[in-house]
């Protein structure tokens, strides 16, 4: 009953009126009370652990169990005398109970409100170095018995994989943790693992350099979880999407001071017009990237230069080779690739550079992003989108003679065609093919922007590289927020489930494009990320009907004839237009 004390008259329960986090105290079923492990709010779905147990409140046949709000309710603690207590003297003597002074407001005890979920203290059972798993025997609350056995990854412990606690642990080393629930198997997994004695800490400053240095090689060769996700878009003939994963390459240096580096390369690759120029680059680029690597290692400039001339050049060679290749073709294949395009966008994580520091260098052609996720669950955009509406990509588009129009809410590229028979709009100013667009003049450029930055170990967890479908229905903060959840939640290959889970977001809200999904998870466990705000999403529908290509005229695809008609009379004036400029 609502506002009724708990079994033991040690807390009292209030109506539910605001959301429940992730640590609250509630009460629940028959008064039992417990710990909300997981809470969907946009859902209504609360998970909850019971007082004492170690794993949460499950259903039929051991299936995953959720409670809905109106089910929950929040506990309060009872200052002051227990109200059982005033309930025993009333009905004792008949009197009330005697009154005592108000306190003032500086006076009051504040509620202890929880603060997080609740840690537990264990020993390890076993715990093996090479696989980087064991598992922890929990202690029975109150007890100090030896209680369940609960899994533990070596990811897990605070400071990451090879922090201090991960390089200490040990068969029989007491610890303390939380427990979170495994989404793969419903099992209780440990997380924010502390070893006793240890202190805290993901890197610290205070480490050798040498130190620092072998781990930063260690993480990049074996250290990183990735996990990858695609969806071809509905109604499509084939997934255009693809991507690079390659990771721990060692190099003999990058530049002339940094040494003994190793190098990790990750990109996704959103193909338009067929998928046979993004094949070509997720197939070749890599080997090129590390060719020209290799070309920089004598000349004397810092890593950041080096890295930075490496990229453009594999970028440049890329496309040169491409359309080499294009031309040995017959004349058919040879259209059909000519015509092909493709964005990309591709992370380079290498170190230890020459001071010392884990480096990430950004390089992007198009629409598709990276977003850093950090351990406070804020994001950071490394990349920046090349779309015909930015100022610059726009100057730049207008002076090699195209035009920039507006056709149903899309910005496009608008030239006149080859055979002066139409017109075709790209909807992205950067990216690799596109034959078209760079005859005679330069109107879409495989340039790429590069960004290179500093990761720090201690702040910076995970990068997503997705392709433009994922990122039109889903904006960079809350998949940050959706990747950190899943990888708090644990499971087999969190980095994998977290990918699954971003796409599948974004496939449902609009399921038209194709969709590449990659995480690559570096650093610490992220914090319980916020509460989602209520945002504008495209409309839900179980049934999406085909969208169109970004190449109209050339790619030979339909569009709906209302929406054709109107692009070929926007198209026809601007052909018009352009044509008296030209004369």
């Amino acid at each position: 009953m609502e506002g009724a004390p708990d079994p033991e008259g040690s807390a009292v329960a209030e109506p539910l009126e605001s959301p429940l986090q992730r640590g609250e105290a509630v009460i629940f079923g028959d008064g039992r009370q417990g710990v909300i492990t997981r809470a969907y709010i946009l859902e209504d779905k609360y998970a909850v652990r019971a007082d004492g147990a170690v794993r949460e409140v499950k259903g039929p046949n051991n299936s995953f169990f959720y409670f809905r709000r109106r089910d929950l309710q929040r506990v309060l603690p009872v200052n002051g005398v227990d109200a059982m207590d005033d309930i025993d003297v009333a009905t004792s003597n008949g009197e009330p109970p005697e009154k005592k002074p108000r306190l003032d407001v500086a006076e009051q005890v504040p509620l202890q409100v929880p603060t997080g979920p609740p840690r537990f203290e264990g020993r390890v059972k076993w715990f093996s170095k090479e696989k980087g798993f064991g598992k922890i025997l929990s202690l029975q609350p109150n007890a100090g018995e030896l209680g369940e056995e609960v899994f533990v990854h070596k990811s897990r412990f605070d400071g990451g994989p090879d922090g201090p606690h991960a390089q200490a642990v040990a068969e029989g080393s007491m610890v303390t943790f939380e427990i979170i629930t495994s989404q793969v198997d419903g099992k209780p997994t440990a997380c924010h693992v502390q070893v006793a004695g240890v202190r805290s800490g993901g890197l610290p400053e205070k480490w050798p350099a040498s130190q620092k240095e072998a781990l930063i090689r260690k993480l990049l060769i074996n250290g990183m979880q990735i996990g990858s996700f695609q969806e071809k878009g509905v109604g499509k003939a084939q997934m255009e999407d693809r991507m690079i994963v390659r990771a721990g390459i060692p190099v003999e240096a990058v530049g002339a001071s940094c040494k003994k580096a190793v190098v990790s390369l990750f990109g996704v690759f959103d193909g338009h017009s067929g998928a046979s120029c993004s094949d070509f680059v997720a197939t070749n680029l890599d080997r090129i990237v590390f060719e020209c690597i290799r070309h920089q290692m004598k000349r004397e400039v810092s890593s950041d230069m080096a890295m930075r001339s490496a990229l453009q050049a594999a970028f440049r060679t890329t496309e040169h080779n491409f359309f080499q290749y294009a031309n040995r073709l017959e004349a058919g294949p040879a259209a059909a690739w000519a015509n092909a395009g493709s964005t990309a966008s591709t992370c380079t994580f290498y170190g230890p550079d020459e001071d010392g520091r884990l480096r990430l260098a950004v390089a992007n052609a198009g629409d598709s992003r990276s977003v850093l996720g950090r351990k406070d669950c804020r994001a950071v955009r490394l990349s920046e989108d090349h779309t015909p509406d930015v100022p610059g990509e726009r100057k730049r588009i207008e002076a090699e003679g195209a035009a920039v129009v507006q056709a149903s809410g899309i910005w496009r590229i608008v030239l006149p065609s080859k055979k002066g028979t139409g017109l075709a709009g790209l909807s992205v100013s950067r990216g690799f093919g596109d034959i078209e667009y760079k005859t005679g003049a330069n109107v879409v450029s495989a340039v790429p922007d590069i960004f290179v930055s500093t990761l720090d170990l201690r702040e910076d967890c995970f990068v997503i590289i997705a392709s433009d479908g994922v990122w039109g229905p889903v904006t960079d903060g809350e998949a940050v927020r959706i990747v950190a959840s899943v990888i708090r939640e644990g499971g087999e290959d969190p980095a994998a489930n977290a990918a699954r889970q971003l796409l599948e977001v974004a496939h449902h809200r609009d399921g038209h494009d194709d969709k590449t999904v990659l995480v690559i998870w570096f650093g610490d466990l992220p914090l319980a990320p916020p509460v989602d705000k209520v945002t504008a999403y495209p409309p839900r529908g179980a049934r999406l009907a085909p969208s169109s290509d970004d190449m109209f005229a050339a790619s030979g695809r339909h569009v709906a004839a209302e929406s054709s008609g109107d692009l070929d009379n926007l198209f026809a004036s601007y052909a018009k237009e352009i044509g008296s400029k030209a004369r």
